[in-house]
């Protein structure tokens, strides 16, 4: 009895310990986004703002940097990637955290499965972000203005944690960070509103913009379209087969109301 007692103690303050521990690893997936999501926005916008010296090449805001050499570009390139990258491990090391600590452990193709539908989900926000603000330039906070406070209010609506209720409606702005139970409902809001926005960026630049001769005109585009079809996919085949929930998924379930009203009020961190 003695020793089953201090098992359940033990327990319990580990509960209590892991609890604990989700704060600063929600920290620092925000210190993440606060640093790399704002650097590839400012690294694509200066890719598609370039503008041309008299010698034809490229001056970065016109302040005499040579932006055309090889060494450059592809130092550009390689710091685009990495801040793209490091956005989606970052979220997989948050999930690694948290997961591990509350419900299981995380298989490796569940790893995989989670980044790539989490890059393809934050590389397709960036892209239409920097896309629309190369053109626009400050009228992309009329769109991510509203959408903050969307989130912001939400997470009000959630009862969320005062000091977090601001870090979330930023992360949201690129990503869904927290997920809840049942997450169908919650996943459905976010994205119709996500990918409204992305489409409206996407399409006033598109339609809009004087670059429709640029190298990066139909890429843009394409790339946008290829990313969100590949998250989608990615978010079917992580429930389908890489969840470690996987085989008690229903997918096909009768809409009810209050299980809608309980998924976007009710927020965990799985």
């Amino acid at each position: 009895m003695y020793y089953g007692w201090r098992c359940r103690t033990r327990q319990n303050d580990k509960t209590k310990y892991d609890s604990v521990a989700t704060t600063p690893a929600c920290l620092r997936l925000l210190e993440s986004f606060l640093e790399s999501a704002p650097q590839l926005c400012f690294q694509l916008y200066v890719v598609f703002r370039g503008v041309d010296d008299e010698s034809g090449g490229t001056l970065l805001f016109n302040a005499g940097v040579n932006t055309d050499s090889d060494t450059f570009s592809m130092l550009r390139w390689v710091v685009i990637f990495s801040s793209w990258v490091t956005l989606g491990l970052s979220t997989v090391m948050f999930r690694k955290i948290v997961t591990g600590n509350y419900y299981y452990k995380s298989t490796i193709p569940c790893h995989v499965l989670y980044f790539l539908w989490r890059v393809c989900e934050t590389g397709g926000r960036v892209l239409c972000i920097a896309l629309f603000a190369s053109t626009f330039e400050f009228w992309v906070f009329a769109v991510l203005g509203p959408h903050f406070l969307v989130m912001f209010l939400w997470n009000v609506w959630a009862e969320e944690e005062p000091v977090m209720i601001m870090c979330y409606g930023y992360m949201m702005l690129f990503y869904m960070p927290f997920h809840s139970d049942p997450s169908r409902y919650a996943y459905f809001v976010y994205y119709v509103i996500f990918y409204t926005e992305n489409f409206l960026l996407l399409g006033l630049w598109a339609g809009m913009t004087s670059d429709r001769d640029a190298w990066f005109y139909i890429p843009g585009i394409v790339t946008v379209i290829v990313f969100f079809i590949l998250h989608i996919v990615m978010l079917f085949l992580y429930y389908k087969v890489a969840h470690p929930k996987a085989k008690t998924i229903t997918y096909c379930e009768k809409w009810d109301w209050e299980r809608v009203r309980k998924s976007l009020k009710s927020w965990s961190l799985v």
